[in-house]
C-alpha cells in the first residue's frame, strides 16, 4: 500500500527521490508538496481521485480547512517514515497534533506564495491561474493544481517546463536595483532631513558573518561612524529604524516607512550596506548531484524570499525558513535573486 500511494503522489506531483537524499527526507518533500496540492484541491474543487467532482470549499474558514488537511496529513504520517526531529516541536504531542500544525503551516506557505488568498481575515479563497516566465523554458505556476506531464511540484508551488508558452506574465519587482547599486540610490534617492535624535538607539554593526538579527549594538550618537548607517530604537522590538547619514559633524536622517519592516526591506538595505563597507553576507551551498542545500544567515526582503519558497522545500524542519532544498533546475534562479542582493554564495 505504501509503495502504491508513493507511486501516485510521484505521478500526480512529479517529484522523484534523488540520488543522495535518505529514504525519510524524500517522504518528508512528498509529504509537503502533497500537502500543499491538498490544501489547493480542497479550495479549488478538483479532486485527486476524479476530476469530475467539484467539492470545493470557497470561503469557507481557514480553520475548516485546516482540519480537512490536517486529516490528510496525519494518514500520510502514519503511513510513511519520516525523521521526527523534521516534525517535532519539542514535546511528545502525537501524530494529531504535529498533523495540525503541519497543516497549518502548509496553509500559511500556499497563501504567502499567491496560490491561495485570504480574506476577511478568516476566509479562503481561489486566486486566477496564471504562469510567470523565470527562464526561456521556466514558468512558476500560481493558483490551482495543474496535472500536466511537464509541470513539477517544488514546495508549495509548481513550475511548468515548456519552450511554447504563449501567454505569461513577468512578475514585476518593486525594488528592481541590485545590491551594488542599492547604496548609492539610498545615498541619491532617500528623503534625507535635518533633524534630531533622542533615546536610546542600536546600531546595525557592519562586517558580521552571523546572523543579522544578533548584529545590533547599543550606540551614542555621538559615536555614530562616517557615511550611511542604519540604527533603530533600543526598546522597540520592530520598528524605530532610522537611516543616518554624516558628514564631518553634520548628519541628516530618514525615518524608514512601516513598509520596509512589513515587506522585510529592511534586509536588503543591511545586505547592501554590508556589501558597500566590503563584507558581504554569506549564505552557504552544499552542492548536491541534483539538488542543492541553502543555508541562509539571515532574512530575505519578501519578494527574494517568496522566490526562494517557491523554488524549494524546507530542509531541517518543516518549518525551516533559513535552510532549503533547491532542485538543480531551479537553481540559478535562486543564484541570481540572492547574489543580486549582494550576498555571497559560498560553496
Amino acid at each position: 500500500m505504501r509503495n502504491s500511494m508513493i507511486q501516485a503522489i510521484e505521478d500526480d506531483l512529479k517529484i522523484f527521490r534523488f540520488a543522495e537524499e535518505t529514504e525519510c527526507e524524500y517522504n518528508q518533500r512528498l509529504i509537503y508538496s502533497a500537502g500543499a496540492s491538498w490544501a489547493k484541491t480542497l479550495v479549488y474543487g478538483h479532486s485527486h481521485a476524479d476530476s469530475k467532482l467539484n467539492d470545493n470549499f470557497v470561503h469557507t474558514d481557514i480553520m475548516y480547512i485546516e482540519s480537512l488537511l490536517s486529516k490528510v496529513l496525519e494518514a500520510y504520517l502514519q503511513c510513511f517514515d519520516i525523521n521526527m526531529d523534521w516534525i517535532e516541536s519539542g514535546t511528545n504531542s502525537g501524530l494529531e497534533v504535529y498533523a495540525r500544525d503541519l497543516a497549518s503551516q502548509i496553509i500559511k506557505e500556499v497563501i504567502y506564495t499567491y496560490n491561495l488568498a485570504q480574506i476577511l481575515s478568516r476566509r479562503i479563497t481561489p486566486v486566477p491561474t496564471l504562469l510567470y516566465k523565470y527562464a526561456d523554458d521556466l514558468y512558476l505556476v500560481r493558483g490551482s493544481v495543474l496535472s500536466e506531464k511537464n509541470v513539477y511540484s517544488v514546495g508549495v508551488s509548481q513550475w511548468k517546463r515548456d519552450e511554447k508558452v504563449k501567454e505569461y506574465l513577468i512578475d514585476t519587482k518593486i525594488v528592481d536595483v541590485k545590491g551594488i547599486n542599492y547604496y548609492r540610490v539610498m545615498v541619491e534617492e532617500f528623503d534625507w532631513k535635518k533633524s534630531e535624535l533622542d533615546g536610546e538607539y542600536l546600531i546595525f554593526k557592519l562586517g558580521s558573518k552571523g546572523g543579522y538579527s544578533k548584529c545590533w549594538k547599543p550606540i551614542s550618537l555621538n559615536e555614530i561612524p562616517q557615511g550611511i548607517s542604519i540604527i533603530r530604537l533600543a526598546n522597540e522590538i520592530n520598528g524605530g529604524f532610522v537611516m543616518i547619514k554624516k558628514i564631518k559633524d553634520n548628519y541628516r536622517i530618514n525615518v524608514l516607512d512601516p513598509w520596509y519592516i512589513e515587506e522585510k526591506e529592511i534586509y536588503r538595505i543591511l545586505y547592501s550596506l554590508n556589501y558597500e563597507n566590503g563584507t558581504p553576507a554569506e549564505f552557504k551551498i552544499k552542492k548536491k548531484e541534483e539538488y542543492y542545500v541553502l543555508r541562509c544567515s539571515g532574512a530575505l526582503p519578501k519578494y527574494e524570499d517568496r522566490i526562494l519558497r517557491c523554488c524549494s522545500w524546507p530542509y531541517m524542519t518543516y518549518n525551516d525558513r533559513y535552510s532549503r532544498i533547491v532542485p538543480k533546475f531551479l537553481w540559478e534562479i535562486v543564484e541570481k535573486q540572492i547574489s543580486d542582493l549582494g550576498i555571497n554564495l559560498v560553496y
